[in-house]
């Protein structure tokens, strides 16, 4: 397991943007549904116990909330929308990309509820990288279209159209 075994503390899900526009995950299968079939414990402040050792918890890559200063350049709510979609997509899938690696150092183990334990959060993260892939490709198609850019400064992140960009080196997605 990872020294610090923080990889298998999280309520993971694989999410869905809803219709109403607004960026938010559904749950489908928590990290609660796992630990009752492994008899995982839960510790009074939360936290969750694996082998008698308190575990820090990480949130749903897909659950991240940007600031609604970072999209206040945009005006029309679509481009908000959209500029949003694309950050909390980007986000979860380099953080699903990050947990992949760590995992398969895992389904080696000798202990074999670690093992299965790894090798269920693997499939979580491969099919949640499968399907924010051509989610992240189609958003980064929208923002190249709309003219969209991300300026990076020390002090503040916004993302504005192309031709009003105030900083010299724009993101551009």
């Amino acid at each position: 397991m990872v020294q610090d075994r923080r990889v298998f503390s999280n309520d993971m899900s694989i999410s869905d943007y809803t219709k109403s526009g607004e960026v938010s995950g559904k749950k489908t299968k928590t990290l609660s549904d796992v630990a009752k079939k492994l008899k995982l414990e839960q510790s009074p402040d939360g936290s969750i116990v694996i082998d008698n050792k308190s575990v820090e918890r990480i949130t749903n890559p897909l659950e991240r909330q940007f600031p609604d200063s970072r999209y206040r350049h945009l005006g029309a709510y679509k481009y908000k929308l959209g500029a949003a979609e694309y950050d909390v997509t980007r986000w979860a899938l380099s953080e699903a990309k990050r947990y992949i690696p760590l995992l398969r150092g895992y389904l080696y183990d000798p202990n074999p509820r670690k093992r299965m334990e790894a090798e269920k959060w693997l499939k979580t993260f491969n099919a949640m990288v499968v399907e924010l892939e051509p989610q992240l490709q189609e958003y980064t198609r929208r923002l190249v279209q709309a003219g969209l850019v991300l300026c990076q400064e020390p002090d503040d992140e916004a993302w504005y159209f192309r031709h009003s960009a105030p900083c010299d080196q724009p993101f551009e997605p």
